[in-house]
């Protein structure tokens, strides 16, 4: 579960309640890189 193997982050969003799911992801490039998350969640709990 994600208790036990979940970053920080996505232990608080799913434990209120706030998204569905998560994915990160990361894009290496010849020099730099890009890293980010996609949080998925109902848009009435939107602010």
């Amino acid at each position: 579960g994600y208790k036990n193997n979940a970053p920080r982050i996505a232990q608080s969003a799913f434990g209120t309640g706030l998204c569905r799911s998560y994915k990160s992801f990361n894009i290496g490039y010849h020099c730099t890189g890009l890293w980010g998350c996609y949080f998925v969640c109902d848009k009435m709990q939107l602010e």
